[in-house]
């Protein structure tokens, strides 16, 4: 018997609740809120034969198991997401699956499938007035220019998501690209623009109350730091975005945040705490079957860095989108 009072054409006011609460919470870090709201609306969708939610819910489901490192789990929900997309004609929301399915390539490490899936997504977008869209997958296309060294590209994509965000409104959208590009700047030694971009993503995030955005910003922030000078304040910084991922299961940025602690402390000549930070990081993504996340430079001569120091390097991964830290799916 179904645990379920309605009959399934009164079930779609309550499934659209569920999915409205499901994106709200995954927009905002709230991932185990998301997850129930998500999990409840799959099996609404499911008993009042509403493929087109049913989509939607697995679409959300994926990207939380993403933001968790479930990459197998990501990929079945994303898949049978797909399917019914496809079926329902529903291409808003099959636009939104192909960014994610993009994000789990790039992830994975093939780049040049992830760019040529963010380009078709691009394209639809463009074809549709969808700014939402171009906002996640710009953003997510700036970073595999960013990890390829192409700084110059990747400055343009983010710049180009932070206008597409400014467009519709959407804070989360809008710290998002704003972390983006502050990273870009960064790598371009604009420690300055960084610092105002990220105090502007900051204020966004505590306004919206948003643990995984917010230590995203910090992650970003102890970078900041760490170019004026003050090691020892950004270690700080980086490891409390470190405990808060750890807290909310986000296990892509607590690897993240374990990279960029290992990189300031090779910075400072701090070489065995380093190689732990690095080894915890390496740990995190070998548990999520990724092992091409961190390279070894051995000349690396930009500012503030040690050319003698090994130094893993990563680019932060991808955002899901519709789930952990996404800007919210229409």
């Amino acid at each position: 018997m179904s645990n379920y009072r309605f009959a399934p054409r009164e079930a779609i006011p309550e499934l659209g609740r569920l999915l409205a609460v499901a994106r709200a919470a995954a927009r905002t870090g709230k991932l185990r809120d998301a997850r129930e709201a998500a999990e409840g609306a799959l099996r609404l969708s499911r008993f009042a034969a509403a493929r087109d939610s049913e989509s939607a819910a697995l679409n959300i489901l994926g990207g939380l198991a993403f933001e968790r490192g479930e990459l197998a789990e990501a990929d079945r929900c994303f898949d049978q997401a797909m399917v019914l997309a496809r079926e329902c004609g529903d291409q808003s929301v099959a636009i939104r699956i192909m960014t994610n399915q993009a994000s789990l390539k790039h992830f994975r490490g093939d780049v040049a499938g992830a760019r040529h899936l963010y380009g078709e997504v691009i394209y639809a977008c463009r074809l549709n007035g969808d700014r939402r869209g171009l906002t996640e997958a710009l953003h997510n296309l700036s970073i595999t220019y960013r990890e390829a060294g192409d700084i110059t590209t990747a400055l343009r994509c983010s710049r180009e998501a932070l206008e597409h965000a400014m467009a519709i409104g959407d804070s989360a959208a809008i710290a998002l690209a704003m972390i983006g590009e502050a990273e870009c700047e960064l790598q371009l030694g604009a420690t300055g623009r960084a610092v105002r971009l990220i105090d502007s993503a900051a204020d966004l995030a505590r306004h919206a109350d948003d643990p995984l955005r917010q230590a995203d910003v910090r992650r970003v922030r102890a970078e900041c730091v760490a170019r004026r000078g003050d090691v020892a304040v950004a270690l700080a910084i980086v490891n409390d975005a470190r405990e808060t991922a750890q807290r909310h299961n986000a296990r892509v940025l607590e690897a993240d945040c374990n990279a960029t602690a290992g990189r300031l402390l090779a910075e400072s000549g701090l070489v065995q705490e380093a190689s732990q930070s690095f080894a915890n990081a390496a740990r995190l993504f070998a548990a999520m079957g990724v092992s091409n996340r961190l390279r070894v430079d051995e000349d690396r001569d930009s500012p503030g860095e040690r050319s003698d120091v090994l130094a893993a390097q990563a680019c932060p991964a991808p955002k899901a989108v519709g789930g952990g830290q996404p800007v919210e799916e229409v």
